[in-house]
């Protein structure tokens, strides 16, 4: 800096300058220091850090991945469809202990939209169908997809259904789902009416289940309650045609 009468100010100043800086941000460190160990030792933090579901899957390495934390409340699980995700779901539920686990599929197989049927044109698969993803990246993590031989990696819609059979029969998912059932209604019941109990409220589900007997079909009404649901009936169960000015009366 330049002194009014033009001169420049004696070394002295700026020494004392520097110190004067020096000590100012030696307080703004032991500030930020002390604001850090507050945040650190709060109650919600250790509350947090002594989760036993945090315990459990830092013990297993997977603290960066992704791991289903579930209370001592969850016993009872439905999952809503058997494809990609509902055959994922059922799996990473019975890994993590949950003892009860049902899926209804509302099809006859599992395997979600990546069955085709010539004579089901609602169905959104069709004859010549590849994927658009690589199967390297697709597989799940526990069933890797590649040095099998194969050299296409953009495999058919065949191969997908083919392989999330295999990965259903390798974790032994097939007795948890029930096929032919279709879900009608789902309802949250009211916190009050679980107050004997802890965790969230129980979930209502009602489906139709088709039953074949002497080469008749009949549907049966049931419903049954759960502490969780699962909705794993993806994005493409209702067919959405484009609308074309004519079309419907052709």
């Amino acid at each position: 800096r330049i002194q009014e009468d033009g001169g420049q100010r004696p070394q002295q100043h700026w020494m004392s300058d520097i110190v004067s800086y020096a000590y100012r941000l030696a307080v703004l460190q032991v500030l930020f220091a002390a604001v850090t160990l507050a945040f650190v030792s709060a109650p919600w933090n250790a509350r947090l850090s002594t989760h036993p579901s945090l315990d459990r899957c830092s013990s297993r390495g997977e603290r960066h991945r992704s791991c289903i934390q579930m209370t001592s409340s969850v016993q009872k699980v439905a999952i809503v469809g058997s494809g990609a995700a509902g055959l994922a779901a059922s799996r990473a539920f019975v890994k993590n202990g949950i003892p009860s686990v049902v899926v209804l599929e509302k099809d006859a197989w599992s395997g979600g939209v990546w069955r085709h049927t010539e004579d089901d044109r609602s169905r959104p698969m069709y004859r010549g169908l590849r994927t658009n993803l690589p199967r390297e990246i697709m597989a799940y993590r526990e069933k890797p997809w590649g040095n099998d031989g194969m050299s296409d990696s953009y495999v058919t819609h065949k191969q997908v259904f083919e392989y999330l059979n295999d990965y259903k029969q390798q974790f032994d998912l097939e007795k948890m789902i029930n096929y032919g059932c279709t879900v009608t209604q789902l309802t949250v019941g009211e916190e009050e009416d679980n107050s004997s109990q802890q965790g969230s409220p129980k979930i209502t589900l009602e489906w139709e289940e088709q039953i074949r007997e002497g080469g008749q079909e009949t549907k049966k009404h049931c419903s049954d309650t759960f502490d969780a649901v699962c909705i794993c009936n993806g994005h493409y169960a209702v067919p959405a045609p484009p609308h074309v000015d004519g079309l419907q009366e052709n």
